[in-house]
């Protein structure tokens, strides 16, 4: 597991709530990623 990872589970946290926390912040950057592509595609005037 990553040093990151084990940091919480050594503040108590269990594991499952880690990975699930993770996995929350990874979808949210992920909407925040295709958000900027897409209002960058839409400024750009989508396809010719």
């Amino acid at each position: 597991m990553a040093p990151f990872h084990h940091h919480f589970e050594l503040l108590g946290w269990p594991e499952t709530t880690v990975i699930v926390r993770f996995w929350i912040l990874a979808a949210l950057a992920t909407a925040l990623a295709l958000g900027i592509f897409y209002a960058d595609f839409l400024h750009l005037g989508g396809i010719d």
